[in-house]
């Protein structure tokens, strides 16, 4: 499930009110089950020494499906950003959640760690049977990995769909004023 929409329209805020983070100012949400989350800012998540004492705790068959081995004895600020979003989504998904929140995943990465991440998510979310929850600016992307999207419009929710039902006709133009 992708939400799409502007800066300042309250993605993150909304991720924030569903991990439990932040307080609703009005309404409730009733989780099934277990969140853990990604924040945009991946960087607060890291607090040892070694990739591989962030890691204590994950699985070595998730190690090597995120493709981490080879930077096991370096220090989590000492690798690129995209390796950096591999382990923090490591260590989240080490907690073997029911739900994972992802808050831009993919902000500051490139095509290939993009494209990567995203595949990876696809594939432990179908093996996990894991419910994914992320906000998205790319809407290519929101396009090729989404089952369904939200797109956010001012101070609410004004369509939800498949992506074909999104991106046919002009809709997302006049989402984002283009």
């Amino acid at each position: 499930f992708a939400i799409l929409g502007g800066n300042g329209t309250g993605k993150t805020t909304t991720m924030g009110i569903i991990s439990g983070i932040r307080k609703a100012y009005r309404g409730k949400i009733k989780i099934n089950g277990t969140v853990s989350a990604l924040p945009q800012n991946v960087q607060t998540l890291f607090k040892e020494e070694t990739v591989k004492d962030e890691l204590i705790g994950v699985s070595s068959n998730l190690i090597e499906k995120m493709e981490l081995i080879n930077v096991l004895k370096q220090h989590p600020y000492d690798i690129s950003g995209g390796q950096q979003q591999k382990v923090a989504l490591a260590k989240v998904l080490a907690k073997n959640p029911d739900i994972l929140l992802l808050d831009e995943p993919t902000s500051y990465l490139d095509m290939g760690f993009k494209l990567d991440i995203l595949a990876n998510i696809r594939m432990l979310a179908r093996e996990r049977n894991l419910a994914i929850i992320m906000s998205l600016h790319e809407l290519d992307l929101a396009q090729k990995v989404s089952d369904t999207i939200a797109c956010v419009k001012g101070d609410h929710i004004d369509r939800i769909g498949t992506p074909e039902e999104i991106f046919s006709g002009d809709y997302v133009q006049q989402l984002y004023g283009v």
